[in-house]
């Protein structure tokens, strides 16, 4: 359900299955943006089963497939549009946190930014990333990982 301000709150079976409290609160009473640049929600958090082969529940869209969380773990990933899955965050909170953080530093650097203005970009948004949860970048192949590179490519930056 979207409360007209641009976020979605969650309810259902799919979210009274999640086993952390704190987890259910958050998706209930704070809820998710709606969409922005990199996350679209998806109130319907319907349940799928996960490559591992374990129930998942779908929160929304990101770039490359669905964002998922373990009702039983908390941890965030996505299940791959083509297969796959990759590492988000270890908990939805810190997932809501690391996209205001992302939302709030668009842009990233002016257009035509040269090589010095890029590196520090991208480093901000590591050291802010890291700030909120260590595990989103200690991984090979993470969604963060994956905007952190798109960042240093020159995306995300101010339009033209």
């Amino acid at each position: 359900m979207e409360n007209g301000i641009g976020r979605t709150f969650y309810a259902g079976p799919a979210i009274d299955g999640i086993a952390d409290p704190d987890t259910r609160d958050l998706l209930v009473c704070n809820g998710l943006p709606t969409e922005d640049l990199i996350f679209e929600a998806d109130p319907a958090a319907d349940v799928v089963i996960s490559p591992y082969g374990t129930p998942a529940v779908c929160l929304g869209q990101v770039s490359g497939g669905r964002l998922c969380v373990d009702p039983r773990s908390g941890e965030v990933f996505v299940s791959g549009t083509y297969g796959g899955t990759w590492y988000v965050n270890k908990t939805v909170r810190q997932f809501a946190l690391s996209l205001a953080k992302f939302d709030e530093m668009v842009p990233f650097h002016e257009r035509n930014a040269d090589d010095e203005v890029m590196d520090a970009a991208v480093a901000k948004l590591v050291a802010a990333l890291t700030a909120i949860d260590p595990s989103a970048l200690s991984i090979p192949g993470t969604h963060w990982q994956d905007i952190v590179a798109d960042v240093a490519d020159g995306d995300y930056g101010a339009e033209e």
